[in-house]
């Protein structure tokens, strides 16, 4: 994935992340009495704040990171992963990256969770408008191409029209169960595209029915539609290689027949069509998106029953007035900063 943007700097998401503008430190009834606060402006309405503050429970430090940023044209949030969604590079590695194609990164923190075994992504990835990993149910932030934000629960669906009749007369359609997610035993039908992994394949080792398909027009972005000609149909109990203009749909035998036989039957030839959708329209212009495993605070207040534990945390927040808050706080560092737990994280982003 290659993006050039010479007079625009980037605020990254690694999963990857970057943006912001200011908070300044006071005694906070999450963190502690406040120490040092410094604010750095980064450029046009992007600032980072520097905050430490002394913790008389653990008699210890805590220092945060955050950028606010109010959407402008000078300075754009981007989601990157690297080549393939399996990579697994550091923010630092991310941000040269950017740099060596023509971005200058302002900064940058971590995005979602991910499987350590794979590098899997748990939740959603939308890069340059394109669908590259289904939610998986969790929540989500993305980012307009002027800078706005949309955040909460994408709830994204991805329907697949077959290209054929049924036995009731009826074209065949099914809802897809992921969108490059590692397929499991009877989770029904996975869409996978070329930037699953680095070998280009769906990277399934169990028997399944795959459908090949070379697409015609359109791109997998949420409100929009993918038209594909079916090249092969076959069983297999190995991962099914794919070109660029390529993606494979997906069924364990060990599925419903419901979901196994609808692939098993498509007609080589026959045109697929994809639908991707959103639970809102706020999510239809998204050009990036990154996911998130807990929602923090809803209408100014915590949620209730968040995990315990004291950790370094990183949240992402967004005002009412539209500006959003990048927040990162170190953790597990004695004299430097002991972390927080995300209750403290969700009043600390409140205050």
């Amino acid at each position: 994935m290659k993006i050039f943007f010479r007079k625009t700097l980037a605020l990254v998401l690694a999963l990857s992340l970057i943006l912001s503008l200011g908070l300044s430190a006071a005694a906070s009834d999450a963190m502690g009495e406040d120490l040092t606060a410094m604010d750095t402006l980064l450029h046009q309405e992007t600032q980072l704040s520097t905050n430490t503050f002394w913790s008389t429970a653990y008699n210890d430090m805590r220092t945060e990171n955050l950028i606010t940023y109010t959407p402008n044209m000078d300075v754009m949030p981007i989601v990157t992963y690297g080549q393939v969604l399996t990579d697994r590079n550091t923010v630092t590695d991310t941000a040269r990256a950017l740099e060596s194609q023509g971005w200058r990164v302002v900064a940058g923190i971590n995005g979602d969770f991910y499987n350590v075994n794979t590098g899997l992504p748990i939740g959603l990835v939308i890069s340059e408008g394109v669908l590259r990993s289904s939610d998986g149910g969790y929540y989500a932030i993305g980012f307009r191409a002027d800078g706005t934000a949309a955040i909460g629960k994408p709830a994204v669906k991805v329907s697949a029209h077959m290209g054929y009749l049924g036995a009731d007369g009826m074209e065949v359609s099914r809802q897809l169960t992921a969108v490059n997610k590692a397929r499991v035993s009877d989770g029904g039908t996975y869409l996978y595209t070329y930037d699953f992994n680095t070998k280009h394949t769906t990277g399934n080792t169990e028997a399944g029915v795959d459908v090949l398909c070379t697409i015609l027009e359109g791109r997998l972005s949420i409100g929009e539609t993918v038209t594909a000609v079916v090249e092969r149909v076959e069983e297999t109990t190995s991962a099914t290689e794919m070109r660029q203009d390529q993606f494979v749909l997906s069924a364990n035998l060990k599925s419903d027949a419901y979901q196994v036989d609808a692939l098993r039957n498509i007609p080589v030839g026959a045109t697929v069509t994809l639908e991707a959708s959103a639970a809102g329209g706020e999510w239809n212009d998204v050009e990036y998106a990154v996911g998130a495993l807990y929602s923090l605070v809803a209408d100014g207040a915590v949620v209730a029953g968040l995990p315990t534990g004291v950790n370094p945390r990183t949240a992402v927040g967004v005002r009412y007035d539209g500006s959003v808050v990048f927040y990162t706080i170190d953790g597990r560092r004695a004299g430097y900063s002991v972390g927080a737990s995300m209750d403290q994280v969700a009043k600390s982003m409140i205050e």
